[in-house]
């Protein structure tokens, strides 16, 4: 990331990438006194562009909890369906068919 460099700044980096052979082994990006007018700029030698500009003044909302909320029961779901089946040929919920046998499948998955 090269952050508040001007385009000719920028230009000398990709210039000295490009003379080591190294231009096409790394993502380049921009961000700091970026805007509308001089994006383009920019672009030319960079893969990435980030615009601050095109948030700034805009009321945000959090959604952070209901999103981790949201992936954390998928994880928790993805990980019991895991174990199931990791444990399936061995592992018997029914004490009859357990022949012996102490592994049973948890029935619930607590935080």
């Amino acid at each position: 990331m090269l952050d508040n460099m001007s385009p000719g700044d920028i230009a000398k980096v990709y210039e000295e990438l490009v003379r080591r052979g190294l231009r096409g082994r790394v993502v380049l990006g921009a961000s700091g006194r970026i805007n509308e007018d001089n994006v383009m700029e920019y672009a030319r030698y960079v893969d990435v562009v980030s615009i601050g500009a095109l948030t700034h003044g805009y009321k945000s909302i959090n959604m952070s909890m209901d999103l981790i909320r949201r992936i954390s029961n998928t994880i928790l779901l993805f990980c019991y369906h895991a174990f199931q089946r990791l444990f399936s040929k061995n592992t018997y919920s029914n004490p009859e068919k357990a022949q012996g046998r102490n592994f049973t499948v948890p029935k619930y998955v607590i935080l």
